[in-house]
């Protein structure tokens, strides 16, 4: 029962840690999609649905103070749900010519390939996970990407292929990201 509860929750929460560590050998590409993994996104909404469903039937048989506290975990529960079926219509459309990013809950977002001057590859050691961060002629960070995603290592793959400077970076702050 135990393994079964970790195993919900690694899927809800995204605790998985499956991203590669390095950067596979890949050809490159002239175009491509970047998205997240539809089986894992319909997994956590299914998942968390159904928990919320749990317990808005346990909301019958426990007394009131429990019941607010079963209201609360159906909201996040909710809330969760929502925002992976934001991450499941996330689509990022990449060409040699530009990014154009999109998802349910965002407007389309055109980036030139011409307004990017650095590419980072921002390593975790602790989460193993690996971030892909663009950042424009201003310094700003204007998209990142998860190696969880399809494709994900195609755009370090463009950046090459367009001069672009890739820097690779470990335990970076998130606050660190957001500038070059």
């Amino acid at each position: 029962m135990q393994h079964f509860i970790e195993g919900i929750l690694e899927l809800l929460f995204g605790l998985a840690k499956d991203s590669p560590e390095s950067m596979p050998e890949i050809e490159y590409k002239n175009s491509f999609m970047v998205k997240n993994a539809k089986r894992k996104m319909i997994m956590r909404i299914i998942a968390s649905l159904i928990i919320a469903i749990a317990f808005g039937v346990g909301c019958i048989f426990v007394d009131l103070d429990t019941r607010i506290l079963f209201f609360v975990l159906i909201v996040l529960l909710a809330f969760i749900a929502l925002f992976s079926i934001d991450a499941l219509s996330f689509r990022c459309f990449v060409n040699e010519q530009n990014l154009t990013v999109s998802s349910l809950f965002m407007l389309k977002k055109r980036i030139s390939w011409d307004n990017i001057v650095c590419v980072r590859k921002c390593e975790t050691t602790d989460e193993k996970s690996v971030w892909i961060v663009l950042y424009n002629t201003e310094k700003k960070r204007i998209l990142d990407i998860s190696t969880e995603m399809e494709n994900a290592w195609y755009i370090i793959k463009m950046a090459e292929y367009k001069n672009i400077e890739i820097r690779e970076e470990k335990d970076l702050p998130i606050k660190q990201m957001r500038h070059l």
